[in-house]
């Protein structure tokens, strides 16, 4: 975010750990699907495969929504009127630097 310049405030706090739970909560939904698919004795768990799977898809739902909230997706910089951070040109002592460094 602060890359793409969404001004950050301490009040957003709150938005970005909302945001963070969900990704972490989808991702620990994924693993359990995972789990459940490799661990199939004695046939496969549909019911607790299909869980798995909706939390994924709750989880994933939400993420999307708090990413859009926070300015972390590009329609919602749009809408909020952030413009795009032009290409920073390289100095000559960047060039210089990192030249040297290759060789």
């Amino acid at each position: 975010m602060l890359a793409a310049q969404v001004p950050v405030a301490a009040i957003d706090s709150h938005a970005i750990t909302q945001t963070a739970r969900c990704l972490h909560a989808a991702e620990v939904a994924e693993e359990m699907y995972e789990d459940r698919r490799e661990k199939e004795e004695g046939g496969p768990d549909y019911k607790a495969r299909l869980a798995a799977l909706s939390l994924a898809e709750k989880y994933g739902n939400q993420l999307l929504k708090w990413l859009d909230k926070i300015g972390a997706t590009p329609a919602s910089r749009t809408r909020l009127g952030i413009k795009p951070v032009p290409e920073k040109k390289e100095s000559a002592l960047e060039r210089i630097l990192k030249d040297r460094n290759k060789g």
